[in-house]
């Protein structure tokens, strides 16, 4: 997990939208859903529902969210 991953995360989350986070991060879309996709597989669970309406944290993602948008400083938190 790295920064980047974590930060892709929290930015999806407090944005609602893959789309709106992927243009604040000035990246394409795919290249945020991969980022997420890696977090998840490196975490072993879904850290996002992901829907018509947007996305937000799954059951799993709730915990670590609030360490990863601290992660910035240090990474480690994120892994909970």
């Amino acid at each position: 997990m790295n920064e980047n991953q974590m930060q892709s995360f929290a930015a999806a989350v407090e944005q609602g939208s893959m789309s709106k986070a992927a243009r604040d991060q000035f990246l394409t879309v795919p290249s945020l859903v991969h980022r997420i996709n890696t977090l998840e597989a490196e975490l072993g669970y879904r850290v996002l529902d992901r829907g018509q309406q947007g996305v937000t944290p799954h059951t799993g993602g709730r915990a670590p969210l609030p360490r990863c948008q601290a992660g910035a400083v240090h990474p480690r938190r994120c892994k909970g």
